[in-house]
């Protein structure tokens, strides 16, 4: 065998960007750099502290552990190997989390929550460009399903018909607040939904079913790292270990486990026409 075919036994044949992986980092940059400005105007706002900024859909960490596994894949994408994919996809997104951190150390400034948010940013690149190891179907897959859990976040955000549940304006306070929750459990079963539904369709050549509950999974396996990294400062600040949001780990337990269920019986689904 040649040196050149060694190469090609390297290298997959077809193109990172061409099934959808690039318009998909493409989409991560946009969330990313449309959180940062809200959480810029966030934090420019009279008396405004960093907790608005890091509320802000679908918020800076989680799009930056989305943008950083987009680019990583396509930097990694043509390497079989997923030995070589991580490796190549964890430098990658750990060079892409350390320009975000420090923008935001610069651009947002010194506060020691400023500067939490900032080593949560480098170290959301850093997981987000493990993601180059999986299967190409299936990191596209979980972005694809990701992005739209995003996108149902963003839309129950601006809705807010908590109204419709008993929580309107001259609602009495536990009253807006019961029905801020049940609005919560909403949002999270949609984004659920939303996981499971988008996951199957592209993992129709993936020989292992095991793939789909994962895949489906995965977006709210992202939700909860960024749950973490956003609270782990003031975990060590205060001695302890709590997540920052009860309703941040709901929501994403919630998603990660219908989009699993999800995309698990439409995989079966999947398959079964497949035969």
């Amino acid at each position: 065998m040649t040196a050149d075919t060694d190469d090609e036994a390297d290298v997959a044949t077809a193109s990172p960007g061409g099934s959808g992986i690039g318009m998909e980092a493409f989409l991560g940059l946009l969330w990313l750099g449309t959180s940062a400005y809200v959480a810029h105007a966030s934090l420019q706002a009279p008396g405004a502290e960093v907790g608005p900024a890091l509320q802000a859909l679908p918020g800076l960490v989680p799009a930056m552990l989305l943008t950083s596994a987009g680019i990583a894949s396509i930097a990694a994408g043509r390497l079989k190997s997923a030995l070589g994919r991580l490796a190549l996809g964890l430098g990658v997104g750990a060079i892409f989390g350390v320009v975000g951190g420090v923008a935001v150390r610069y651009g947002y400034g010194d506060t020691p929550s400023i500067t939490d948010l900032a080593v949560a940013m480098a170290l959301a690149g850093l997981i987000g460009g493990s993601a180059a190891a999986l299967p190409e179907p299936v990191r596209e897959a979980f972005q694809w399903a990701t992005t739209f859990v995003f996108f149902a976040a963003v839309i129950a955000g601006t809705l807010r018909i908590t109204g419709v549940l008993g929580g309107g304006l001259n609602a009495p306070e536990d009253a807006q607040a019961a029905a801020s929750e049940k609005f919560g459990y909403i949002g999270a079963v949609v984004g659920g939904l939303l996981a499971g539904l988008y996951s199957p369709p592209k993992l129709r050549d993936q020989r292992s079913w095991a793939w789909y509950p994962i895949a489906g999974a995965l977006p709210g396996v992202l939700l909860l790292i960024a749950d973490r990294l956003t609270a782990a400062g003031d975990d060590a600040r205060a001695g302890q270990f709590q997540f920052h949001d009860a309703n941040g780990l709901r929501h994403a337990l919630i998603v990660l486990v219908i989009g699993a269920v999800g995309a698990a019986i439409l995989g079966i689904r999947q398959r079964r026409r497949g035969d």
